[in-house]
């Protein structure tokens, strides 16, 4: 049989190219299930990047503070007035970010406070404690090395000591607040001495039928503070909306 040429060579480069299509194809698919690059959008691309950015260290707290102070309260009579050394250390986290309102030079910071103080008048005594609270801060100086603060905050202490204010009421509620200045030794604001007046309110809310009025104590703390390695050098500024 003759073969007709001008019918073969179309023919076949037509099956070679289809051929040829088809291998591309499988090709592709093959790599994409075998290593899948699946298009992602800007706006994905960033919370993506975000999630990443919140790793287990983010967890952990921007400072340690640690303070020791004295502080006094006046007793009803004939009792004597109560006078003790203050311990404290200060777990802190930065929120800036979380509030809308503060600006370039302000920050607002939450603080885990366990305390402990050596009562040493009227009679030998202790207090140990848990606060809860909240500090805002403001540069007052141009460098923005010393920054003013204020803060509040609410907690418990147990005490082995009784006043005629207090009764046989040993667990206590401890409210507070206040006012003093960080002082920072760099301009990275990595390290700051501390010093502050604060008052405690120590009463249990008239729970259980008992009568308390409560005592009211007035401190003056000097401390200091360190950031910690994973927030050095990282200036702390609010969020911009």
């Amino acid at each position: 049989m003759k073969l007709n040429y001008k019918r073969f060579i179309p023919t076949t480069a037509a099956i070679f190219a289809l051929l040829f299509s088809a291998g591309k194809a499988n090709a592709g698919f093959i790599t994409e299930n075998i290593n899948p690059q699946p298009k992602v959008s800007l706006e994905q691309a960033v919370s993506e990047t975000a999630e990443k950015e919140k790793s287990p260290t983010n967890l952990m707290p921007d400072e340690l503070q640690f303070s020791v102070g004295y502080g006094k309260c006046h007793l009803i009579p004939p009792q004597k007035d109560l006078e003790k050394i203050n311990f404290s250390g200060r777990i802190v986290y930065n929120i800036s970010d979380k509030v809308r309102w503060l600006k370039g030079n302000e920050n607002m910071f939450f603080m885990i406070e366990p305390n402990f103080s050596s009562i040493i008048r009227p009679n030998t005594s202790y207090e140990i404690g848990l606060n809860f609270e909240v500090e805002y801060r403001k540069a007052i100086n141009h460098e923005k090395t010393i920054e003013g603060y204020i803060r509040a905050g609410l907690g418990g202490m147990h005490t082995n000591l009784k006043t005629l204010e207090q009764g046989d009421a040993l667990n206590e509620f401890t409210p507070n607040v206040g006012v003093g200045l960080y002082i920072f030794t760099d301009k990275e604001k990595n390290n700051a001495f501390t010093i502050g007046l604060t008052q405690r309110h120590y009463s249990h809310a008239n729970l259980g039928g008992m009568k308390n009025s409560g005592v009211d104590t007035l401190s003056i703390d000097f401390g200091c503070l360190k950031k910690l390695g994973s927030s050095k050098n990282v200036r702390y500024t609010p969020r911009v909306y």
